[in-house]
């Protein structure tokens, strides 16, 4: 939410409190400020665009919708061809013309809306030699506009002067935005009354009579000699709604009102658009005109006919169901309620009467139109936070009185549908209990005078109940209360003290197990990363692993790339080592969250990568198989055994239990993420592991000395790690306590082999070599006791495997 501090200067006294100051106290008191910006610094990030102006223009000879334009950029040279696709502009107006090679900020035509460099391009045969450009791509507003317009800049800016420079040079007063992160639960603060009633209550500044002018504007005051035929049929969502049919008089809006508009990155249209756009932003009301001479009848507040097609002032069509809310009136769809207008009933300059319109809309039923639709608008994300029914009285109010001064209003007929419900809100409290949840010991005169400030009415001496103003539809119970108090006081003032634990539960913690997992990976030196649960078809191609039609899709997806549930986690930790692997040469990632296998079927899964630019596909692997190891052992004493699938992908089990996969990211898969250098990965059914879990039995360390013997030997290429460790164990008796590698010939890079290594690869075999440690938990061991079994181990060893002792 963008606030202009110019603007709520006029709402309440800040004349002691520079920007800066207000920016910090409203972060201490209030909620986040994102961002502090003076329009005198404002940085543009589009180049290479200049004023030119439209000597001549004529339709596309090969599409309807085009333009072909003809323009002059100064010194008599001109600009011919130029392809545009708006129609807000005559000959002689001064645009804004990107020329080849610009920087456009934002590409409209995208859904991500990215930078991009301007070329030629040739369009439906007909070369174009620049673009004619809108406020939204050139950055200068946040959202793409309701209509598909280009900006037209007033008559006094100078042909071929760079649009940067024209715009530093129009900024003659400064100003200071604050963009501000609010919370979504509080949809009386998204306006400038609602900032400054805030923090007048939080700060304790005087609230200004143009303020107070606003709030008490919330009784009916709009008269006529005749009704405006309403009618509401749908009144669960379209409570209430206030209609004026009024004549008007086109035109530019006041600079006050353009300067206040731009401030907070909306473009001007005309005087009546503008005012209904700066009453939104104002008091929080959205509102919408309609050019009445397009209005059949009366005013039909009604839900959309099942496959009903309707289009949209930005020229889309948009197919709607029969759950969708729309005003229309006895033959045609005039608007999508509280979202968007349509084409035909827009206000230009033609326009001679309006039906201004301002309802209480379903929050619940905006907020799913909207998402079904693709389509948010600023009007749809105030509805969807849910407004009292008085703020269409406020806003009503507010916009007849600027459109009497500025548009030579006249109200012809009016009528007010449906009814407030004037139903008090009263939240019982008690201080002591307001106390206790601060850690204050306020008196009760104080917290009386706390939430006095904030807006609330405070009843009784000793019951105390606050009643709460119509705005504030969140508060509910006295923690409510104890948030406005500490917010005032701030959080630096609260007592310290130490946590008192008053007892001690031994409820069974569902998340232990994760938690402990997670231990493990952070002990083994990964960092955790947190990913969504949805992926892209585009991701999912990828992959090449598994085909979209085993992902579950998504019915209502944000975006595309959150069309599918994912199954495995091993395509977002993909894009995770693609994208830190610009920055470290060598770092571990792992993720437990769950794979989606079908409807109602989830697994809990842990996926682990290990990423070194330095270490060969051998090491990487060896690396990940001792995590592996290590990990699983945690929970099993059986060894792992191994099972090659295709490729380098190699199936882990663990007794009977198939736990999960361990193998090195393939060739393709580098290829198709981005991966500059291999990547081991594994990955693990956490359900499974814990379900098998055998009893741990634990015994006390032995405090005698233990002996160890080492065994060295060569063994084939394809030498079983599982199979010598099952050997090992299996003769080892009860004195045998740990086997460990510490010689093997992919432990070096392949650059640093010994040269005995190198020979034994062209023998297509390979070293290995154990410590065998021996321990008695009674006494210190005799070589005669170890002697016999190491003996028979090694022979087993060498019978078994093949293996030849060295």
């Amino acid at each position: 939410m963008k606030i202009s501090y110019n603007w709520l200067s006029e709402l309440v006294d800040l004349k002691k409190i520079k920007p800066e100051l207000l920016s910090k106290q409203i972060a201490e008191h209030c909620f986040e400020v994102e961002k502090l910006i003076s329009s005198t610094d404002q940085k543009f990030q589009f180049s290479n665009v200049i004023i030119a102006k439209v000597l001549h223009f004529e339709k596309h000879p090969n599409a309807d919708r085009l333009r072909v334009v003809k323009l002059e950029i100064g010194g008599g040279k001109i600009i011919d061809p130029v392809v545009c696709g708006a129609n807000n502009f005559v000959e002689g107006d001064l645009v804004a013309l990107a020329l080849p090679g610009a920087v456009i900020p934002q590409n409209i035509h995208s859904e991500k809306h990215e930078t991009f460099v301007l070329e030629k391009a040739v369009i439906r045969g007909v070369e174009s030699q620049g673009m004619i450009c809108a406020a939204f791509e050139l950055g200068l507003v946040n959202q793409p506009e309701e209509r598909p317009e280009i900006l037209i800049l007033p008559k006094t800016a100078k042909l071929g002067m760079k649009l940067e420079d024209h715009l530093t040079f129009k900024q003659k007063k400064s100003d200071f935005i604050l963009e501000l992160a609010l919370p979504a639960n509080r949809p009386d603060l998204f306006s400038h009354l609602g900032i400054a009633r805030e923090i007048s209550g939080i700060l304790d500044l005087k609230k200004l009579p143009y303020a107070n002018g606003l709030e008490k504007k919330d009784k009916i005051s709009v008269k006529a000699k005749k009704k405006l035929e309403i009618e509401l049929k749908d009144k669960e969502l379209c409570s209430y709604y206030l209609g004026a049919k009024i004549k008007v008089k086109i035109g530019p809006s006041p600079l006050f009102i353009k300067e206040r508009l731009e401030a907070i990155g909306l473009r001007s249209v005309n005087n009546v658009v503008d005012i209904t756009n700066y009453v939104m932003h104002e008091v929080g009301e959205p509102l919408h005109a309609f050019d009445a001479k397009f209005v059949q009848e009366k005013i039909i507040v009604r839900k959309a006919h099942a496959g009903e097609e309707f289009t949209t002032i930005d020229h889309k069509n948009r197919k709607l169901d029969h759950e969708m809310l729309v005003i229309s009136d006895t033959h045609k769809t005039l608007a999508i309620a509280g979202i968007m207008g349509g084409v035909e009933s827009e206000v230009t300059e033609k326009t001679e009467e309006i039906i201004l319109e301002a309802a209480n809309f379903n929050a619940a039923s905006i907020r799913k139109t909207s998402k079904q639709l693709g389509l948010r608008t600023d009007a749809s994300a105030l509805w969807e936070k849910g407004l009292h029914p008085k703020q269409a009285i406020i806003g009503l109010n507010r916009a007849l009185e600027l459109l009497k001064e500025y548009a030579n209003a006249e109200v012809l007929e009016f009528s007010e549908v449906g009814k407030i419900e004037e139903k008090k809100k009263l939240i019982k409290f008690n201080p002591k209990e307001i106390n206790s949840l601060l850690g204050t010991d306020f008196e009760p005169t104080k917290i009386k005078q706390f939430l006095t400030r904030v807006g609330l009415k405070i009843q009784g001496a000793n019951a105390l109940a606050a009643e709460v103003p119509y705005y504030r539809t969140e508060m509910y119970d006295y923690a409510d209360l104890a948030d406005e108090i500490l917010k005032i006081t701030g959080t630096n003032d609260v007592e310290k003290k130490a946590l008192q634990i008053q007892k001690v539960t031994f409820e069974i913690n569902e998340d232990k197990p994760f938690v402990q997992a997670k231990e493990l990976m952070v002990g083994f030196g990964f960092n955790e990363v947190q990913n969504y649960s949805f992926v892209s078809e585009d991701d999912i191609n990828k992959s090449g692993k598994e085909g979209e039609n085993r992902h579950l899709k998504v019915k209502n997806p944000l975006s595309g790339e959150q069309a599918f549930l994912k199954r495995t986690l091993l395509i977002p930790i993909l894009k995770n080592i693609r994208d830190n692997s610009r920055y470290f040469e060598a770092f571990k990632l792992f993720e437990i969250g769950k794979g989606y296998l079908s409807f109602l079927n989830e697994v809990d899964l842990l996926t682990f990568m290990v990423y070194d630019k330095n270490l060969s596909n051998e090491m990487l692997l060896a690396k990940t198989k001792g995590y592996l190891e290590e990990f699983v052992s945690r929970y099993h004493k059986d060894p792992i055994k191994y099972r090659s699938m295709k490729g380098s992908l190699v199936t882990v089990s663990c007794g009977n239990i198939e736990l999960g996969s361990i193998g090195l990211v393939d060739g393709t898969m580098m290829r198709n993420f981005d991966l500059p250098n291999p990547a081991a990965f594994a990955s693990l059914d956490l359900e499974k592991l814990w379900s098998s879990k055998k009893p741990t039995a634990y015994n006390s360390y032995s405090k005698f000395p233990g002996k160890v013997l080492d065994v060295s030997m060569f063994v084939e290429k394809d030498f079983s790690w599982s199979r010598a460790l099952e050997v090992i164990n299996q003769y080892g008796g009860n004195y045998l306590v740990a086997v460990q590698i510490f010689e093997a010939d992919y432990l070096y890079s392949q650059n640093k082999l010994p040269e005995f290594h190198r020979k034994l690869i062209e023998k297509n075999q390979r070293n290995i070599a154990f410590h065998l440690v021996f321990q008695a938990p009674d006494r210190t061991l005799k070589d005669s006791e170890v002697s016999p079994i190491y003996d028979k181990i090694v022979g087993e060893l060498q019978s078994k495997l093949n293996a030849e002792i060295r």
